[in-house]
């Protein structure tokens, strides 16, 4: 500040402001609040102003912001902003615990297992390497009761054989020969049954 004939004199609101690194309305507001006062022409004393601007800050909110040093408003504002952002950010959400998440990759790995079967079984099938279950079942079903039926009735087809007959050995050769005959058949049916899968190939 200057003296001119005998009054003090200052600078203009506009160049304060220049020199401080603030803004007009900033130093316009610190003057309304008297943190600070014009002289008697309408200017301002530059020191005056800094000390006024320096009791604008909140000491709550990151310090004290110090007009005209650099990174003191910028500082302020870099605070506030983190702040802001802090406060929009949304809160994290309840973690799973381990045993959901074995669970739901147990549920994963036996839904992924039924797919892979699935897809192999009908690989097969267009194949021709499989058939269905059901008629093979009936064609042995069938084949064990005809081999029963065939043993539940020797008793009567060989009694009127065996039973005038005196020599041992014909006997027995009687039995044998029913038997195998049994078997023939019952060897037919398997084997007609074990031809299924490669004629459906």
């Amino acid at each position: 500040m200057e003296l001119f004939d005998g009054q003090p004199t200052g600078v203009s609101i506009r160049e304060c402001a220049r020199q401080l690194g603030v803004s007009d309305t900033a130093i316009r507001k610190a003057i309304k609040a008297q943190r600070c006062s014009t002289l008697a022409d309408g200017s301002v004393d530059i020191e005056s102003v800094r000390a006024g601007m320096n009791m604008s800050a909140n000491p709550l909110r990151g310090g004290q912001r110090q007009a005209g040093v650099p990174g003191g408003p910028q500082t302020q504002a870099t605070v506030s902003g983190a702040d802001a952002r802090a406060d929009a950010a949304p809160p994290a959400g309840p973690k799973i615990g381990s045993e959901n998440q074995t669970a739901l990759m147990a549920a994963r790995l036996s839904t992924e297992q039924s797919r892979a079967e699935r897809e192999a079984i009908e690989l097969a099938q267009l194949k021709g390497t499989v058939v269905e279950l059901a008629p093979i079942s009936r064609a042995v079903v069938d084949a064990m009761v005809a081999a029963r039926g065939e043993i539940m009735s020797l008793p009567d087809r060989l009694t009127p054989i065996v039973t005038p007959e005196t020599d041992t050995g014909k006997v027995y050769a009687a039995i044998e020969t029913e038997v195998q005959r049994i078997c023939a058949a019952l060897q037919l049916k398997l084997a007609n049954l074990a031809a299924l899968p490669a004629s459906g190939a």
